[in-house]
């Protein structure tokens, strides 16, 4: 189970925020593998993809070049996308951000979601609650896994035939199971 950056954007902590998705509309499916938060101008080296980065903006200021820069160098380090905390004090910067966003767009390749959050919220509180939905979902998959394992050892210690191999297996998946041979 993956964390996509839709649902990401419908948490409370990220709601209050007033996001704003300034591009990237068909990029909201992407899933969230980490969250960053960082104001340095290069952060490339620093990533490996699937990250969503949390910033305030700081890295470019208000140049729209240093903004299409920014995201230019987020974008082709594969991350799901870039929240920028700009309130309507800094109306320079959120020109500058919208600008570096459609130059970016303008570019081509995969439309980087970049989404402006009005106001100010705890990044703290965004990455914890992140975290937790991400470890959980892994959880999740670690605990199917051990129950898959259970099983299928269980039925190889009790020589199990293979009627209740593909039962079991039907019911692990909760889909129907049919096993064939070589002649169907």
């Amino acid at each position: 189970m993956s964390l996509q950056l839709s649902t990401v954007l419908d948490l409370d902590v990220v709601r209050a925020g007033e996001p704003e998705i300034v591009t990237g509309h068909s990029g909201l499916d992407v899933p969230v593998r980490w969250v960053h938060v960082a104001e340095l101008r290069s952060l490339a080296d620093l990533l490996e993809g699937g990250e969503l980065v949390l910033t305030t903006g700081l890295a470019f200021g208000e140049s729209a070049d240093q903004a299409a820069e920014y995201l230019t160098g987020l974008q082709a380090a594969g991350v799901a996308g870039v929240v920028v905390e700009i309130p309507a004090d800094r109306p320079k910067a959120a020109e500058a951000l919208a600008a570096g966003a459609q130059a970016v767009r303008s570019s081509g390749g995969r439309a980087l979601p970049v989404i402006r959050l009005h106001r100010t919220v705890r990044f703290v509180e965004v990455t914890e609650v992140v975290h937790r939905r991400i470890v959980a979902g892994q959880l999740e998959q670690v605990e199917k896994a051990r129950q898959v394992h259970e099983v299928f050892t269980m039925l190889s210690v009790e020589s199990a035939g293979v009627q209740e191999i593909v039962d079991r297996t039907a019911e692990l998946l909760g889909a129907p199971v049919v096993l064939e041979d070589s002649s169907h």
